[in-house]
């Protein structure tokens, strides 16, 4: 009976170690994280109140109005980040800003899409790209034109 209790009492010490000796790293920079994603060199993007941060491993660099051509209109102010299948970054701002960048160098895509923040991004099985948020209405990118799917709903 004793070694029951011994192996019992064993067993639970190496499994209450193994859970709480795991080491997690606290990050304080940037404030205000809002989204966050990670590309496939393993680079972390967030949307942050005063741009889009992305960390390497060892560095913070940001990307706002001083050193992006962000619209002036989206006050830097990212809500929404995205890794799409191709490694584009897309970040959503406020008063509906969308804006890609190709992780290096190139901006593209930099549209206004009207009333509301852009909160959510994602892409689905074709690659099109779908926006939206709380006061906007949903939209779909299909590489060339940007798409306001119907907005009649139907349920069972």
């Amino acid at each position: 009976m004793k070694i029951k209790l011994f192996f019992t009492a064993l067993l639970i010490s190496v499994l209450f170690n193994t859970f709480y000796s795991q080491t997690w790293t606290v990050y304080h920079y940037p404030a205000s994280f809002r989204d966050i994603d990670i590309d496939t060199a393993n680079n972390v993007w967030t949307a942050c109140e005063f741009g889009l941060y992305k960390y390497d491993g060892s560095t913070w660099s940001i990307y706002n109005l001083g050193n992006s051509p962000l619209n002036p209109l989206c006050y830097s102010q990212a809500y929404s980040v995205f890794v799409d299948n191709h490694s584009n970054i897309w970040t959503g701002f406020v008063e509906g800003y969308l804006i890609k960048f190709d992780g290096v160098s190139t901006w593209s895509n930099d549209v206004d899409l009207g009333d509301g923040d852009v909160r959510a991004i994602n892409q689905d099985q074709y690659g099109n790209i779908w926006v939206g948020g709380p006061s906007m209405p949903i939209r779909m990118f299909d590489g060339v034109i940007w798409k306001y799917p119907n907005n009649s709903i139907s349920g069972a």
